[in-house]
């Protein structure tokens, strides 16, 4: 299934607001999910995605907070 540009261009946007409210407050998922979700993708394979997405910003702030 191709992606239109609107479709690439919100899930860019929703990624780079999802790192900066990770690394300032958590919860990027919050912003993941629903996009992925808007793009077409199955509650599933969202949950998937966006769980694998924000795992490098979790460690990452984990040990930076440490």
């Amino acid at each position: 299934m191709p992606l239109d540009t609107h479709t690439i261009i919100m899930i860019a946007a929703a990624g780079l607001f999802a790192g900066v409210q990770n690394a300032l407050a958590g919860g990027g998922s919050f912003i993941t999910f629903p996009a992925l979700l808007l793009a077409g993708l199955n509650p599933l394979a969202a949950n998937m995605t966006s769980t694998i997405a924000m795992f490098p910003a979790q460690t990452t702030t984990a040990y930076a907070g440490r």
